[in-house]
């Protein structure tokens, strides 16, 4: 195989270990939480379903960081279009500033 193959190779066994290791601690995060919320004693401390949001919320966007680094190390992360249209935006803008003509300041004030 070439070395770009088994770059790619190497990046999908990556991205298939993140995302198992990252959705199997979500499920059972959540299967966790929902038994534990079919207890009286469950509803004594509420506060622990917001703690179990945020350890979800957590792997959760460490795992999308994982595999978006993954990806770009392939060349092969999806674009980000709005980013994208967001410097195109930017660039017309810096070409319209030059070529456009300002006042002179200090100007004469009639």
């Amino acid at each position: 195989m070439s070395k770009k193959v088994d770059a790619l190779h190497a990046a999908v066994q990556d991205m298939d270990s993140i995302g198992q290791g990252a959705l199997g601690s979500i499920s059972t995060i959540a299967k966790l939480t929902l038994a534990w919320l079919e207890t009286p004693s469950a509803y004594a401390q509420w506060w622990r379903v917001a703690d179990a949001l945020e350890s979800i919320q957590a792997i959760a966007d460490t795992a999308e960081i994982d595999l978006s680094n993954t990806a770009q190390s392939v060349e092969a992360a999806h674009p980000n279009y709005a980013a994208l249209r967001r410097q195109k935006a930017y660039e017309q803008a810096q070409l319209l500033s030059k070529s456009s003509t300002r006042p002179i300041a200090g100007g004469s004030h009639e």
